[in-house]
């Protein structure tokens, strides 16, 4: 049976980093929703805007992207999923997809860190769409789309907060220390 971890937080808190590290060290199978949108914007004009702006992408685009992504992972996986769900409608839709697929929703690790730490981290990064308005529209956007799918994983007793301030290391200790559990 396949396995399904999510990992969540705010725009700069680490996700993408921590992932990494979880397919390098621990094996997990990573599904970057968020990248392969940035795939496809690069041949579709009105997806690129709308990623630009850091706006969410059409949610049947997304929810198929997703599906796709679980299909084509090895049996007995750990799978990782970065960057979706980022709305309820998603979380919903991927309980279905989980269901329908036979895949074990185990956890929901949810990175938190401060606005100034955001700011500060996505300043350094300087990715093509981390201008400040993008990220504050992209805070926004988390703050009402995502936080409610944090919310409501929460009331399904699958979120594990972790602290996303400190060194990548210590960090990605926190992280381990919760999977073990």
């Amino acid at each position: 049976m396949k396995n399904l971890y999510v990992i969540m937080g705010v725009p700069g808190s680490g996700k993408d980093t921590q992932a990494s590290l979880l397919e390098s060290n621990s094996g997990f199978k990573i599904v970057r929703v968020g990248q392969l949108i940035r795939e496809l914007s690069k041949q579709d004009k009105k997806l690129n805007k709308i990623q630009k702006k850091g706006d969410l992408a059409d949610e049947v685009l997304v929810n198929e992207l997703m599906s796709n992504a679980l299909d084509s992972q090895p049996e007995d996986s750990n799978i990782l999923s970065d960057g979706y769900p980022r709305s309820l409608t998603q979380a919903k839709k991927l309980e279905e997809m989980c269901m329908d697929k036979k895949i074990n929703l185990v956890k929901v690790l949810f990175l938190y860190i401060d606005d100034e730490e955001v700011l500060r981290r996505l300043n350094i990064r300087a990715r093509v769409d981390d201008t400040d308005e993008t990220i504050q529209n992209r805070l926004n956007v988390f703050r009402q789309f995502t936080l409610p799918v944090v919310e409501y994983f929460e009331n399904k007793k699958l979120v594990n907060k972790i602290n996303g301030t400190g060194s990548v290391e210590e960090i990605h200790q926190r992280i381990k220390k919760v999977l073990q559990k």
